[in-house]
């Protein structure tokens, strides 16, 4: 079942209990949300250009993670406190 989250978002719960949120924008993240509907624990963001998995606090990057670019590079390290909205 998918419902409508906060501006434009919506959110659905995968087999495995996971949330699936779409953005507006195209983004898309599967992870852990909080009671308030904010990714929270471990999770996935893909955007058109990449993607950044691992951890977020309250809606932003948070912890340790890796950002992974189309073109190929990446970087994997701690992250603390970064919105998220891109790459």
């Amino acid at each position: 079942m998918q419902r409508r989250s906060s501006a434009g978002s919506y959110v659905s719960t995968l087999p495995n209990g996971a949330k699936k949120k779409v953005y507006s924008n195209g983004s898309t993240y599967i992870g852990s949300l909080n009671e308030k509907g904010r990714r929270h624990g471990a999770g996935v963001m893909m955007f058109k250009d990449g993607k950044y998995e691992g951890g977020w606090k309250n809606g932003k990057q948070h912890g340790r993670g890796k950002y992974a670019w189309n073109s190929g590079s990446t970087y994997e390290g701690t992250t603390m406190n970064l919105s998220g909205s891109r790459l």
